[in-house]
């Protein structure tokens, strides 16, 4: 039993030396340690001594922030069970080996091994004299125990030991509690500077010279809750809608002074000192269209019509608001906008009036069509006036200067489980090489779509799609690092199947990924 006690002795000495990794450990807080301690101490049953009391102290020395050297005394008076008195003092010099040390960590776990010497004092019964007799012994211990720091100075402490006296080939047991005082190291750093006392320290503070008392967000700024430019602290409009233009007060601009802020006001530019409505339009008392400050005819009955002052017309048979005697466009539909004349509006000059203009604000000059839009004679998407590429063949992608875009076609061979959309890790080198492409190209984007078999509705589908599609998407960006804003996921479900949904095989392969590449 002894040897093997010994045995396991060598192999906890031989694990701490390897696994303690002097070299990189960190500084200590503190460099000296010194520890009284009392406890029990039990002799081996070859002594035939029973349990006692122990009391001893040890000075330590940090080497770093997870091993210490410490020197360590105790004391034990006692008598053997025939009623002799025996005295039993012990040194050794020790290894500390903690478990978990951080700055911050307030319970540090330890080993311990160590050597040194022992010494029994005791009456002899061999002589005839029951003279003194006082024997040394080399002696090995190792352990453990826990420290508990209340403070960087201070901190309680429990350790348990197995000293073994090697001559006597004796084996101890010795428990003891205490607290540890420490000091030297160097002292803690000051804190950070807070030059406005916002809470944020100066070399992160992105606004210094806050002023005192107002909310501030992680970077030291005033805390704006309504994103209008304007801290809260100065906002006298707090809740903005997002967007909306304000002034240096934060609240939203009115632009002619009416009442209805811009944002709200369907009738800008209302002169000074006009009533307007909730809309910030002009009143109409009389509902002829015509504002009250312009309506020189007020209180004109409901119904009848009137010219732009607000006076009953005399004859209009087209009921565009032109009397017939000056209308040069007579028959026009009911409803339409007509100018002065009495024709239908041409706002964009392209010789189709605006109630039959499907392209409003065409500019000047460009060729429309029947419906005022102008003619894209390729079919691309792109009208000839602003196509640098005409002609361009019938289905070919182009951007907005109506030129073919480059396109990259990989097929991903991911496939997936049934009615799942978890990527499986051997796809990931498939997913690498897109990412790749994407790194060394940085002027292409990613088009990612998810593909299902036709098992299930079809919006379930759809939805299960675009899981899948999201699914790589978020692999591109989080495990790889390209920018959401170059990747599109697009949900296409069951609509384009690679292969037939009547067997498992097909199936398989119609729940797939593709992704395309193209250049901006």
């Amino acid at each position: 039993m002894r040897r093997r006690a010994h045995v396991v002795w060598a192999v906890l000495w031989g694990a701490l030396l390897l696994g303690g990794g002097l070299a990189n450990a960190a500084e200590p807080a503190r460099k000296i340690e010194l520890s009284p301690f009392f406890g029990g101490f039990l002799f081996d049953h070859d002594l035939d001594v029973g349990h006692k009391g122990v009391g001893g102290a040890r000075l330590g020395y940090w080497l770093n922030d997870k091993w210490s050297l410490e020197l360590s005394g105790e004391g034990v008076s006692s008598r053997t069970t025939d009623g002799r008195p025996l005295d039993y003092i012990q040194g050794h010099v020790d290894a500390l080996y903690h478990l978990n040390y951080r700055k911050d960590q307030k319970l540090l776990p330890y080993l311990a091994v160590g050597a040194g010497v022992a010494n029994y004092q005791y009456l002899s019964r061999i002589n005839p004299d029951y003279s003194s007799r006082t024997d040394f012994d080399f002696l090995t211990n190792w352990g453990g125990g826990l420290k508990y720091l209340l403070t960087d100075w201070f901190a309680l402490r429990v350790d348990a030991r197995q000293p073994i006296s090697w001559n006597r080939t004796n084996h101890h047991f010795m428990y003891t509690g205490g607290f540890s005082l420490l000091f030297g190291g160097k002292s803690a750093p000051p804190p950070p500077a807070d030059s406005d006392g916002d809470g944020v320290p100066d070399d992160r503070d992105k606004c210094p010279d806050t002023p005192a008392g107002v909310t501030v967000d992680a970077d030291g700024c005033p805390l704006d809750s309504d994103g209008d430019g304007v801290p809260d602290y100065l906002d006298k409009c707090p809740g903005t809608p997002a967007g909306v233009k304000v002034d240096a007060s934060g609240c939203p601009l009115d632009s002619d002074g009416d009442g209805v802020p811009d944002y709200l006001d369907k009738c800008p530019g209302t002169p000074a000192n006009v009533r307007v409505d909730a809309s910030g339009c002009p009143l109409d008392s009389d509902g002829d269209g015509v504002p009250d400050h312009l309506d020189k005819c007020p209180g004109t009955p409901r119904g009848v019509r009137v010219d732009a002052s607000g006076c009953p017309i005399v004859l209009d048979s087209d009921g565009d608001g032109v009397p017939d005697d000056r209308d040069k466009c007579p028959g026009t539909p009911a409803g339409v906008k007509v100018d002065a004349d009495g024709c239908p509006l041409d706002s964009d000059g392209d010789g189709v009036p605006d109630y039959l203009d499907k392209c409003p604000g065409t500019p000047a000059g460009v060729k429309v069509d029947a419906g005022g839009c102008p003619l894209d004679s390729d079919g691309d998407g792109v009208p000839d006036y602003l196509d640098k590429c005409p002609g361009t063949p019938a289905g070919v992608k182009v951007d907005a200067s109506g030129c073919p875009i480059q396109v990259e076609t990989v097929e991903l061979r991911i496939n997936f489980d049934f009615d799942k959309a978890d990527v499986k890790p051997e796809y990931l080198p498939q997913i690498e090489k897109v990412a790749a492409f994407l790194k060394a190209n940085p002027d292409y984007t990613a088009v990612i779509e998810g593909h299902t078999d036709s098992q299930g509705p079809e919006e379930y589908n759809l939805r299960l799609s675009a899981r899948r599609a999201n699914a790589v998407a978020k692999i591109l960006t989080d495990t790889y690092g390209i920018s959401m804003e170059r990747i599109t996921a697009q949900s296409l479900g069951e609509s384009r199947p690679i292969a037939s949904n009547d067997t498992p095989e097909g199936r398989a392969q119609n729940r797939r990924i593709y992704a395309y590449m193209e250049k901006d």
